[in-house]
């Protein structure tokens, strides 16, 4: 932003410019960890392993929708915006809407692959499943990283908080209530102490209350699932216990 940009905007609202994003780097932070546990949880899955595929499949719905859902509003609601209050931004702007349209492409196919592959588990279907959600990762890591940088220090003087606050409003609606607790619980975890305190002044108190009672189960349930098993470790038979003595002259050790 130019400093002629600074000074419209000044003249335009005085006082009025300037917001806090923190709120943002949590859900980055939440798409960030899905998308780096989805591939490898999508490899470990043994090949027609249909119950596992359709779990896994379940939570890649759950990040996509959630992720098109998060860039579907900052389309309708900062660009606009950023290119009108600060033209300088514009070059980055247009790369914001390159990176998404880049990603949604990536999106539409991981979903057409992750539909095939619930039907019997095919590994090759799983292989190419995989490697899709890997581009995803890379293209995601790299736009969060560009926004974050290039993007957020602009929103953070040319935009209010009552208009920062609306655009979180409208990034917390429409929220699937089949993983509405489970994003809850990823976002609680993605946050620092002072994160969580202001994320939480944003979520109704009925629903933290109910997350505590009985939702905090839905988010312990898709961690599990993003947790490939660990390998069972081939029979050796079963070992005799052998017991020993203390030494001689020296006390047993007392069990702490």
């Amino acid at each position: 932003m130019t400093e002629t940009d600074s000074s419209a905007l000044q003249g335009t609202a005085p006082g009025a410019w300037g917001c806090r994003t923190d709120d943002i780097l949590v859900a980055h932070a939440v798409f960030r960890r899905l998308f780096s546990l989805l591939p490898a949880a999508v490899r470990a899955t043994d090949a027609h392993d249909r119950k596992r595929a359709r779990t896994l499949v379940l939570r890649i719905g759950m990040a996509t929708g959630g992720l098109h859902h998060h860039h579907a509003t900052e389309d309708a609601t900062l660009w606009d915006t950023l290119e009108t209050r600060a033209p300088a931004c514009g070059l980055h702007v247009h790369l914001m809407r390159a990176q998404h349209a880049r990603i949604a492409v990536l999106l539409e196919s991981v979903g057409e692959l992750a539909q095939w592959w619930r039907v019997d588990a095919d590994p090759n279907v799983r292989d190419r499943l995989a490697a899709r959600l890997d581009e995803v990762d890379l293209a995601l890591r790299l736009h969060l990283k560009d926004e974050e940088t290039k993007i957020l220090p602009v929103v953070q003087t040319v935009m209010s908080q009552l208009e920062w606050d609306e655009v979180g409003a409208m990034a917390r609606s429409d929220v699937d209530p089949r993983t509405a607790f489970a994003m809850l619980g990823l976002m609680l975890n993605a946050a620092d102490e002072s994160q969580r305190a202001e994320f939480e002044e944003h979520v109704p108190r009925i629903a933290m209350t109910l997350y505590r009672l009985f939702g905090h189960l839905q988010y312990e349930r898709v961690e599990a699932d993003l947790r490939p098993a660990a390998p069972v470790p081939p029979a050796a038979g079963i070992q005799p216990k052998v017991r020993t003595r203390p030494a001689l002259g020296r006390p047993a050790p007392f069990a702490s």
